[in-house]
């Protein structure tokens, strides 16, 4: 049987790689060598030394302002109160007129303070960090992850500074108190600065615990590292770099398998096609 040659297809279709593709994958063996020529002319020391200079004008440039807008402040609550009471003979004064016998009301609002205050606080606290921590425990032991034991400890020290801080800063407010209700004290002007400064670092708690959660916590401190130029970040751009030279040898590679794909198939109907003609 003769072979009918106008029945066979034509020439099958054959899809091109894109230009932009094509130079893409030229030029990809060629960003090493070049990434290579820049690493070698970077000196990382120079790049820490920087980072560190900048770092210490930033503290220093705050540092100043921060003394300057304080002496200001100081200033004006020095001078303000001269200006506004200066013409008055007589000055109100706030405080508490406990009724007969004054000893006892006195004694019971001291004791009702101290466990209102510091005490039942205390224990709420200890209980509800000490439900976290067996909660970690417990989730821990059913992982059994070195991870989540090492979570489990930084856990575990971070309840464990901020109760001692609550102690730490409460507690000296309260042993005044106590004091001045069991023994007598003379109301001298050492006494008097020791209790103003316990009545602030009491109230410092509230300020100390944001501080305490975020330094304590890694993701905070690598976050500002990386905000104050004190952690190289460098390594990020080499992975973009790297992510895009492979999403783009992917495309390349994706389009090749198409193109073979489709070469087989053509010849797949070529095959048959001359068979059928035969």
């Amino acid at each position: 049987m003769a072979l009918d040659w106008g029945s066979f297809p034509p020439t099958p279709p054959n899809i091109t790689i894109p230009e932009p593709l094509l130079y893409d994958s030229y030029i990809q063996g060629n960003e090493s060598d070049l990434d290579l020529n820049i690493t070698k002319t970077r000196e990382p020391h120079q790049d820490k030394t920087s980072s560190v200079v900048i770092t210490l004008i930033y503290f220093m440039v705050c540092a100043v302002g921060l003394c300057g807008n304080t002496l200001v402040i100081y200033v004006i609550l020095l001078i303000l109160p001269t200006m506004i009471f200066s013409g008055l003979d007589k000055v109100p004064v706030c405080g508490i007129v406990w009724p007969e016998p004054q000893d006892v009301y006195y004694t019971s609002f001291i004791i009702y303070t101290f466990f209102i205050g510091f005490f039942l606080p205390l224990a709420v606290i200890c209980m509800c960090y000490l439900l976290i921590i067996v909660k970690v425990k417990s989730s821990g032991m059913r992982v059994g992850s070195t991870k989540r034991k090492r979570s489990e400890r930084k856990v575990t020290r971070m309840v464990s500074i901020v109760v001692a801080v609550f102690v730490l800063c409460w507690l000296p407010f309260y042993i005044f108190n106590v004091t001045s209700v069991t023994s007598s004290i003379n109301p001298t002007s050492a006494v008097k600065s020791t209790f103003d400064f316990v009545v602030v670092l009491g109230y410092a708690n509230s300020c100390a615990n944001p501080i305490l959660y975020a330094f304590l916590s890694d993701n905070f401190k690598k976050s500002f590292q990386n905000v104050l130029c004190l952690k190289k970040v460098a390594g990020l751009d080499e992975i973009e770099r790297s992510d895009s030279r492979a999403d783009r040898s992917r495309m390349v590679n994706d389009a090749m398998i198409i193109n073979a794909n489709l070469d087989t198939h053509n010849s797949a109907l070529l095959n048959g096609e001359l068979q059928t003609s035969i």
